[in-house]
C-alpha cells in the first residue's frame, strides 16, 4: 500500500507544471543542441524542455522574420504555418488551416530539425495540438425538417467552426490571431497533456453534449408542436403543487417537470394545444384543459441522469435560466464563443451543460404574463409564451 501511495504521488508530480527552469549559461537558442540534458529527457516538465530550448525567444524571432518575409521573384509564397516550419528546418507540406492536413498533425522530432526549439515539446507539437484541440462549436443553426437532417446540420455547423477557427489562428494576418496562438503555445503548455485523461468519461461527455444540442431541436420538429420553455412561478420549491398553479397544471405535471433550485420552484413546460382555451378575461379555465404541460421526453422519468447524456431536468433548468440573468433578465441570451472569459472552457469540464445559455428556453418568471401571452400572442412570437421582457405588464405599452 505504501509503494502504491509513493506511486501515486509521482505520477502526479509528472502530471504537473514544474517549476519554470531557467537556463543559466550564456547559449541563444539557436545554439542549443539536441542532446541537451532537459530535451532529452522524456521525465521532464513541458515547460522545462520549452525553456531549456529558449523557444519563447526562438518563436519571437520566427514570427519578426514571418513579418518581414517578403518572397522575390517567383520565389514560392509560403503560408505562415509552412514559414514556421521552414524557419526552424522541419518538414515542408504544413497547411495546419487545412483540417485534414496530415503533415501538421505528425509529430517532429528534435534531430529533424534545425534547432531545439522547433521540435515535438515546443513549436512543431503545439501548432499539432492547437490544431486538434479547437473550441466546442455552439450549434444555431435554425429547425431542420427532421431529426436526421438536424443532426446532419450539427455536424456541418462543427466542420466549418473547426475550419474557420483554424483558418483564422494560423493565417499569421494580424496581431491579434498572433497573441492568440501565442497564448496556447507560450511556455509547452500545449505539450503538459495529462497522464489521466479518461477516453471513457470523455466519450461521455461528447454525448452529453451532443444530446444536450439535439434535445431542444428533437422538441421543436416533434409532431405535437411543442413549445418549450421553463416557468418560475415564484413559489418556495414544495411537494406539492402551489396553490397559484390551480387550474393552470395538474399534480402529475408538477411531479413530472418540476425542479427545485436555490429553493426556487421551477417547470420544464410546454403549451397545451389540445382542448386548451385561455382567456384572457377570465382567471379561471371553465372550459379547457390545463395550458401548462409536460412534453414527451422532457420528464424526470426520462431524464433521470442515466440516459440521454446524463442530462437531466435541473440541467436544463439552470443553464436557461441563468443565461436569463446574465442578460439582465431578458430572454434572448446567447453563449459567447469567446474562450477569454472562461466561457467555452467551462462548457468543455464536468458539469459544463449548466453553462449560462447552453440551454436556451425561454424563461417566464410571471405566472399572468404567461397566461396572457398564451391567450393573445401568436405561437411563433419571439420567446413564447414569455416574451423578452418576462416582467412587463400585459399587454406591453
Amino acid at each position: 500500500m505504501h509503494l502504491f501511495v509513493l506511486l501515486l504521488l509521482v505520477s502526479s508530480a509528472f502530471a504537473s507544471p514544474a517549476k519554470l527552469w531557467i537556463r543559466r549559461d550564456d547559449k541563444s537558442w539557436d545554439e542549443v543542441t539536441c542532446s541537451d540534458p532537459n530535451i532529452t529527457d522524456a521525465k521532464a516538465a513541458a515547460n522545462v524542455r520549452w525553456e531549456s530550448a529558449d523557444t519563447n525567444s526562438s518563436w519571437k524571432a520566427a514570427l519578426s522574420s514571418w513579418q518581414n518575409y517578403k518572397p522575390e521573384g517567383d520565389a514560392v509564397k509560403l503560408e505562415f504555418p509552412a514559414f514556421i516550419s521552414d524557419f526552424y528546418g522541419g518538414p515542408e507540406g504544413w497547411d495546419c488551416q487545412d483540417p485534414v492536413n496530415t503533415p501538421c498533425s505528425t509529430t517532429v522530432q528534435c534531430d529533424e530539425t534545425k534547432h531545439p526549439a522547433g521540435f515535438n515539446s515546443a513549436i512543431a507539437t503545439s501548432f499539432a495540438l492547437g490544431k486538434d484541440n479547437t473550441k466546442a462549436a455552439k450549434d444555431s443553426a435554425s429547425v431542420q425538417n427532421d431529426l436526421t437532417s438536424a443532426m446532419g446540420a450539427l455536424f456541418d455547423v462543427w466542420k466549418k467552426t473547426q475550419a474557420d477557427y483554424l483558418s483564422e489562428i494560423f493565417s499569421g494576418s494580424n496581431q491579434t490571431t498572433l497573441q492568440m496562438l501565442d497564448s496556447l503555445i507560450r511556455d509547452g503548455m500545449m505539450n503538459m497533456v495529462p497522464v489521466d485523461i479518461n477516453l471513457s468519461e470523455m466519450v461521455k461527455l461528447v454525448q452529453t453534449i451532443m444530446f444536450g444540442q439535439m434535445i431542444p431541436i428533437a422538441w421543436a420538429v416533434a409532431p405535437a408542436a411543442f413549445t418549450p420553455f421553463v416557468l418560475k412561478t415564484g413559489d418556495a420549491c414544495s411537494d406539492t403543487m402551489p396553490k397559484t398553479l390551480h387550474p393552470y397544471m395538474t399534480q402529475e405535471t408538477h411531479n413530472k417537470t418540476g425542479v427545485c433550485w436555490n429553493g426556487n420552484q421551477f417547470y420544464v413546460l410546454t403549451v397545451g394545444t389540445y382542448r386548451v382555451d385561455v382567456q384572457d378575461d377570465t382567471p379561471g379555465l371553465p372550459d379547457s384543459e390545463p395550458p401548462f404541460q409536460p412534453m414527451s421526453g422532457g420528464t424526470h422519468d426520462v431524464l433521470d441522469g442515466k440516459s440521454w447524456g446524463g442530462i437531466t431536468l435541473e440541467d436544463i433548468v439552470i443553464s436557461s435560466y441563468s443565461g436569463y440573468l446574465n442578460n439582465g433578465n431578458r430572454n434572448g441570451f446567447n453563449l459567447s464563443l469567446d474562450d477569454s472569459g472562461g466561457a467555452v472552457d467551462q462548457l468543455i469540464l464536468a458539469g459544463g451543460i449548466q453553462t449560462p445559455g447552453f440551454f436556451s428556453l425561454p424563461v417566464c418568471t410571471s405566472l399572468w404574463n404567461t397566461l396572457m401571452q398564451i391567450a393573445g400572442s401568436p405561437t411563433d412570437k419571439n420567446y413564447y409564451p414569455c416574451g423578452v421582457e418576462v416582467e412587463k405588464t400585459y399587454p406591453a405599452n
